[in-house]
């Protein structure tokens, strides 16, 4: 009994002291440090840029696809491009992306804004001078600029047409001839007539047989071919004189050629932003040689407007290479883009290919004609091969 009573009274008295504590508990207040905000947004920006990290292979680079588009725009290494407030424009766009110093050599190109010609103009002397769309196109009116590398095999050829023509001593007398009464008055037009004819009669009998054998074997082809047959001068001549009409053949010029350009661009993005730039730049040459529907002058459908054309500039640093030649604004005929460029389809984990190669085929919108390059002795600086 004595033992369970002290036992009890043990009970009793942790009970009371349990009690006591109970009662003199000050409540617990949460308390928070002042920058907790501030620590807990920049642990969230810190996961997140690991899990961006780690959702694709590809993605190395510290800055944005905006970022870099704003360092390309504002870095002074690059010419600067005007950019006015127009419709269809893009931000520039820079393949590979690395910097452009002084030394460095790249391909520049422009997208231009088409603009018609219309018909021509009167100049002073009542002369109908024909627009030129170079003379029109102005690079105020850029779309924007893609810089892309030099392509392997450049090479410019220019050319122009010239042919064989010929005429024989007969059709010279009857050109002289018909000279003579298309510049008389027509007043005069039968006097003139007859004094051609006289001439022309004059010059084949001061040739002799010769001349008049020549005569005879024209007219008499035509009379046989009336009935049928199927002769020539020279043939009747042939055969009855053993000879020919000298046909005095010389090679005359014809007219002028239009230069085609084709070039090829390996394309191997190294990283996000860079697979981006890439795609933006394919879009940027399909969409700009596309010809238009919803122009002013579209018409609903009735008519499609022109595509835009295009500018090329080989590029030093910020000038205009030394040596290389230059472009009239082209127009972009073939754009064709091979994604398997190694010849073995492989992708990254975003589905980008990690080599491709776009072809380019442009043609100038204008000929080269020899004002164009200017003083061939003043040897400017920078003015290089020409056209």
């Amino acid at each position: 009994m004595g033992r369970g009573r002290q036992k009890a009274k043990e009970r009793a008295a942790a009970a009371e002291r349990r009690a006591k504590a109970a009662a003199q508990k000050v409540p617990r207040i949460t308390s928070y440090p002042s920058d907790y905000k501030e620590t807990e947004s920049a642990a969230f920006r810190e996961a997140q840029k690991f899990r961006e990290s780690r959702s694709s292979p590809i993605n190395e680079a510290k800055e944005t696809v905006k970022e870099i588009v704003k360092q390309v725009k504002g870095s002074e290494d690059l010419p600067k491009v005007e950019t006015p407030n127009i419709k269809n424009k893009f931000e520039n766009l820079r393949y590979p992306n690395q910097k452009l110093e002084v030394e460095s050599d790249y391909l520049q190109i422009d997208v231009l804004q088409f603009v018609s010609t219309g018909l021509g103009e009167l100049q002073d002397d009542n002369t109908l001078k024909v627009n030129s769309i170079t003379e029109k196109l102005d690079k105020k009116n850029s779309l924007g600029t893609i810089f892309l590398p030099i392509p392997n095999q450049i090479q410019d050829q220019n050319g122009v047409n010239w042919g064989a023509d010929s005429i024989n001593g007969l059709a010279a007398m009857g050109l002289d001839a018909a000279n003579t009464i298309m510049q008389s008055n027509l007043g005069d037009l039968l006097p003139s007539f007859l004094g051609g004819v006289d001439g022309m009669k004059n010059k084949l009998i001061s040739t002799g047989n010769g001349g008049r054998n020549a005569f005879n074997a024209q007219i008499g082809a035509a009379i046989v071919n009336q009935f049928g047959g199927n002769t020539t001068a020279s043939g009747l001549l042939a055969r009855t004189s053993g000879q020919i009409l000298n046909p005095n053949m010389e090679l005359l010029f014809n007219g002028v050629t239009l230069r085609s350009f084709n070039f090829t661009f390996d394309l191997a993005p190294r990283d996000e932003p860079e697979s981006l730039i890439i795609k933006k730049i394919i879009r940027v040459f399909k969409k700009y040689m596309a010809a238009k529907t919803t122009s002013a002058n579209s018409g609903n459908g009735l008519f499609i407007a022109s595509p835009d054309v295009f500018q090329l500039t080989y590029k030093k640093g910020n000038t205009d290479h030394p040596f290389l030649h230059t472009f009239k604004p082209m127009a972009l005929l073939n754009a064709s883009v091979n994604y398997t460029g190694s010849g073995v389809y492989a992708t990254y984990r975003d589905g980008t290919p990690v080599h491709m190669q776009l072809t380019l085929s442009f043609q100038e919108l204008n000929p080269i004609y020899n004002e164009d390059y200017g003083d061939i002795e003043s040897d400017e600086e920078g003015l290089g091969v020409g056209f």
